[in-house]
């Protein structure tokens, strides 16, 4: 099928649960998204380019939810994960002061840098956000991959050229930024309330992190590339 409104729209991950549905997060410039202008969390884009979010019943002739997903600036989804209640997990990339559910965040509730890495969970049916946080520093983060286990505790990895990247510090794998841009990885829990460990992942040049996945101990692997 095609998904999209009278602008561009690019998708950035997909994700299927056990039931066969299929959720889709990515960015758009449409304004009448398809079925996003009765969505509760977010029915009218807010800038030139949004996040969008929605899902498709497993034979593909139903649109479950759609919602926009931004603030005055520039955004975009890159990636999309599912526990195992059906919340979806999204991660990207923001300009916006005003992001969608971060002005009450426990981890960081304000925008550090021109773009900072972000992560919101929506409920299975599309109708609230759990919880939505920035996430970075004073440089730029951008947020490429994110795995969910089976509690619901959320596995975010991407890049950064913070030096003060959240949750890094004397504990982490590697506690400082070494190079112009440093992979990190970052777990967050269940409720969103707390990190609960973060490392940057990078030598002394360019390092990134493009896509993490978790084993059923609760083991991450990360991918990416290194120059």
């Amino acid at each position: 099928t095609y998904i999209g409104g009278n602008g561009p729209d690019v998708p950035g991950g997909i994700a299927v649960d056990a039931a066969g549905n299929v959720y889709v997060g990515g960015g758009t410039e449409s304004t009448n998204f398809p079925g996003a202008a009765t969505s509760p969390i977010q029915h009218a884009k807010a800038a030139d380019r949004d996040g969008v979010v929605f899902a498709l019943s497993p034979n593909g002739s139903e649109l479950l939810y759609s919602t926009y997903l931004g603030g005055s600036g520039f955004e975009d989804v890159i990636a999309i994960a599912l526990d195992l209640s059906g919340a979806a997990y999204v991660v990207g990339r923001t300009e916006s002061s005003n992001f969608p559910g971060t002005s009450g965040s426990a981890i960081q509730a304000v925008r550090g840098a021109e773009f900072d890495a972000f992560v919101t969970k929506v409920d299975p049916t599309g109708s609230s956000i759990v919880y939505s946080t920035y996430l970075g520093g004073n440089s730029l983060d951008y947020a490429f991959g994110v795995a969910a286990d089976a509690s619901g505790s959320a596995y975010v990895a991407g890049y950064t050229e913070s030096t003060n990247f959240p949750g890094v510090g004397a504990g982490s794998i590697q506690p400082s930024h070494r190079g112009a841009e440093d992979a990190f990885v970052t777990k967050i829990d269940p409720s969103g309330s707390a990190i609960l460990y973060s490392t940057y992942l990078g030598g002394s040049a360019e390092d990134f992190a493009f896509g993490i996945a978790v084993d059923r101990d609760g083991n991450a692997a990360v991918a990416g590339s290194t120059h």
